[in-house]
């Protein structure tokens, strides 16, 4: 009796896959554990093999199509020349030879997933690399799926990276990227030209601990605003070649907006808010006291770090007008104080 090859689950929300093309040609011998195909889901491409020994025949799916799970979409014969029909994929052809063949070989539908093993996507469906329109160097990481469909439905990856998505993409954030405003893709803010966009998670506990610490330690003065423009300020001294930096701190706690100069050149408990309408290098927005989860900041002729907290972490979200190597140390050096505080003391 001849094996059927069926399309794998690969996945377990996979309900179709898509052939990216078949390794082995009808008529083909074919060798258990040979690679017989390549089966693309939202997950990655990955080469399906074969779990019998004989010739591949009755082939019925193409390479570029897509398959329901569990379909047969050929055989392997004993000989080259059988020509044992099968139902069309798509098609439930004899249900009770269907269902005998299940209880022959009750593994059938579930033993490719076993055996098949993730490969790079081949040449030809590889999706073209997308760059961001922040003109950074980084790849956009997306699945197989998410890439082949985002270029046939002509819709660019690269403004889910503008609009703070976090990566990888998988086919449910195309949903997201059709649904961005008009304009999107084109931030460009009047004056200063286009910007970049950087997000960074780390844990709140950390920071939770550090106030903690600090008020044991009878810190005066301290709070939440005068660590984060310290941070801040530190970061974006590491960044650039500002001799004094001065941070703007809007919170969403019902205090009024403050403004620190040079708060990472002093000790936390001898920060001072400036008493003049000084210029802000850096703007901060802590909304970790709010319930707004997700925000996406204007592009401003300074910095602009907005924390906003999402389930037990502080999400930390870059606007700027800075070069791209600048703009990484800043949100680098911020993300890396929020995670372990206490290296500022240090």
């Amino acid at each position: 009796m001849p094996h059927e090859v069926i399309m794998p689950a690969l996945g377990m929300t996979q309900d179709t896959g898509l052939i990216v093309s078949w390794l082995k040609q009808p008529g083909d011998a074919i060798k258990t554990g040979d690679a017989i195909m390549e089966v693309e889901t939202d997950k990655a491409t990955m080469e399906v093999e074969a779990l019998a020994d004989g010739f591949l025949t009755n082939v019925t799916a193409r390479a570029g199509d897509d398959v329901p799970v569990g379909d047969v979409i050929a055989l392997i014969s004993k000989h080259p020349g059988d020509d044992d029909s099968i139902a069309e994929p798509g098609h439930s052809g004899d249900e009770e030879a269907t269902n005998s063949a299940q209880k022959n070989n009750p593994e059938s539908k579930t033993a490719e997933l076993a055996t098949s093993k993730p490969v790079a996507p081949p040449n030809d469906v590889a999706a073209r690399p997308l760059t961001p329109l922040n003109h950074t160097d980084g790849k956009i990481l997306a699945s197989p799926k998410a890439k082949r469909l985002a270029r046939e439905r002509g819709l660019d990856l690269s403004l889910l990276t503008a609009s703070g998505a976090l990566q990888p993409f998988h086919v449910a954030d195309l949903e997201t990227l059709k649904a961005l405003p008009a304009g999107s893709e084109n931030w460009t803010v009047a004056g200063y030209g286009q910007g970049i966009r950087l997000r960074a998670k780390v844990k709140a506990k950390h920071l939770d601990a550090f106030m903690n610490f600090l008020g044991q330690e009878g810190a005066s003065g301290v709070d939440r605003s005068t660590v984060l423009a310290a941070f801040a300020a530190a970061s974006l001294r590491k960044a650039t070649d500002l001799n004094s930096v001065a941070a703007f701190v809007k919170t969403s706690g019902g205090v009024e907006p403050q403004t620190f100069v040079d708060p990472d050149l002093a000790g936390l408990s001898d920060i001072m808010q400036s008493n003049d309408d000084q210029t802000p290098d850096l703007i901060i927005h802590d909304l970790t006291q709010s319930t707004i989860d997700r925000i996406l900041p204007e592009t401003h002729a300074v910095p602009v770090v907005a924390i906003t907290a999402r389930k037990k972490s502080f999400v930390i979200t870059l606007a700027c007008q800075m070069d791209e190597r600048a703009a990484i140390t800043l949100l680098n050096e911020f993300a890396g104080r929020l995670n372990d505080p206490l290296r500022h003391l240090l």
